[in-house]
């Protein structure tokens, strides 16, 4: 069996909210509050980033969390 943290590819099955399997998975992915906090996560819009943080939120029940920063692709390419 191959070890989840070493795979490349990962897929949502279709059905499911989109942003709350994500938030789910990358939970899992990170293991622990801490790695979460440090984990960077790339989303095409504002809206994709707002999305992702509400479902961080659902899917952490109410226990305090760090949530991981989701920056637009915007901020990460260079005008000319």
């Amino acid at each position: 069996m191959t070890d989840i943290s070493r795979k490349s590819v990962y897929s949502i099955p279709a059905g499911l909210p989109f942003a709350t399997a994500l938030a789910d998975g990358i939970g899992n992915l990170a293991g622990d509050a801490e790695s979460l906090a440090r984990a960077m996560i790339m989303v095409p819009s504002r809206r994709a980033a707002q999305s992702l943080r509400a479902a961080f939120l659902e899917i952490q029940n109410g226990e305090a969390s760090l949530l991981p920063p989701c920056l637009k692709l915007t901020h990460c390419v260079h005008r000319q």
